[in-house]
């Protein structure tokens, strides 16, 4: 895979969890390989896993996943194409509720949308960012992260 050209250094050691609704999970899995080719350290969910198998793992394993993840990184990538919504809605909640129990830097949530409503997921919090993308493809993902990021 080819690097993203022009892509601004991650800052050392940042830890990226990338997350998205199940309809969007391919799409997390190349942002992570892209942002990896960068620098970045990455942590996706499990149901991103290529070898999930969603029939063997139970949704409270899931949410220990993400409540893991969330807890143990910098910045929150989540990525909202199809979603579903409810979805982003529980991932955003479980974001602001770990924020609210971490002390020290809270890590910010940048969320990418093709939607043109900036309101498309029905939340706004502090500390959350709302990118709207006509297309959301990994490349530029990577670009406009990376770039918020430096």
């Amino acid at each position: 895979m080819r690097a993203t050209p022009s892509v601004p250094a991650p800052p050392p050691g940042c830890v990226v969890f990338i997350s998205a609704g199940d309809d969007d999970l391919g799409l997390t899995r190349e942002v992570a390989d892209r942002l990896k080719a960068q620098g970045f350290y990455c942590g996706l969910p499990l149901a991103a896993s290529p070898d999930f198998d969603p029939d063997r793992v139970r949704v409270t394993d899931l949410r220990r996943d993400r409540d893991q993840n969330l807890k143990n990184c910098d910045e929150v990538l989540m990525l909202y194409r199809a979603g579903p919504v409810n979805q982003l809605r529980e991932h955003i909640f479980a974001w602001r509720s770990s924020a609210a129990r971490r002390k020290g830097e809270i890590p910010k949530l940048n969320l990418f949308q093709e939607n043109p409503d900036p309101m498309a997921v029905g939340v706004s919090y502090p500390g959350m960012q709302v990118r709207v993308m006509p297309e959301l493809r990994a490349e530029e993902c990577v670009r406009a992260f990376a770039e918020a990021v430096a």
